[in-house]
């Protein structure tokens, strides 16, 4: 339904020249497809907004939201080196141009794609500079993320202390995170 939707927006968007909100509309569709599980589908999508991006010269931030999005898309299809070459040029945009928190899930991204590799050693790199990004930031939900990867990667190398640490500082943050969602929603009633 909602990829029905996004199909008869972008023909709108088309029709009307606003190639902008075209682009835009277009990444959604790859996104849909991603989220599916129809990879291939989504990566095509995904290649052709970008360069549609290139020919329109829209704002870099939809050109990198487009490229995070493609390269989450070649971690599903295993072209895992692929993946990280996109990512970091993703990362290195966030750099700068001072974008901490995105930096830090780019750079989650980045550490869950090499450890999907088995390439530990530069998992922990980017993991461990994801979640010093995270504590900068100042959000928890980033940073909960960052303290599974960073778990995950210690539990892989069979480091099972820092594991259990991590998962540790993970599963206090889901917690609290879900606590203060609970907390909100009441908030609501009153």
């Amino acid at each position: 339904k909602v990829l029905d939707n996004n199909r008869e927006i972008l023909e709108i968007y088309r029709q009307h020249d606003d190639h902008h909100s075209a682009i835009r509309t277009q990444n959604e569709i790859g996104y849909n497809y991603a989220e599916s599980g129809n990879y291939k589908m989504a990566l095509s999508i995904l290649l052709e907004s970008l360069e549609a991006s290139a020919k329109f010269n829209v704002h870099d931030s939809i050109r990198i939201n487009i490229l995070t999005n493609i390269g989450i898309t070649y971690s599903a299809l295993d072209m895992n080196s692929i993946s990280i070459d996109t990512l970091i040029k993703v990362e290195s945009y966030y750099k700068k141009n001072d974008r901490v928190g995105k930096l830090a899930r780019t750079q989650d991204l980045i550490a869950e794609v090499y450890l999907k590799q088995g390439e530990i050693p530069d998992a922990l790199n980017f993991s461990e500079r994801s979640v010093q990004n995270a504590l900068s930031y100042g959000d928890l939900t980033i940073l909960r993320d960052c303290y599974k990867t960073l778990s995950d990667i210690y539990q892989e190398s069979d480091d099972f202390k820092n594991a259990l640490k991590y998962y540790g500082l993970y599963s206090e943050l889901n917690d609290s995170i879900s606590v203060l969602s609970i907390t909100k929603q009441n908030q609501l009633y009153l």
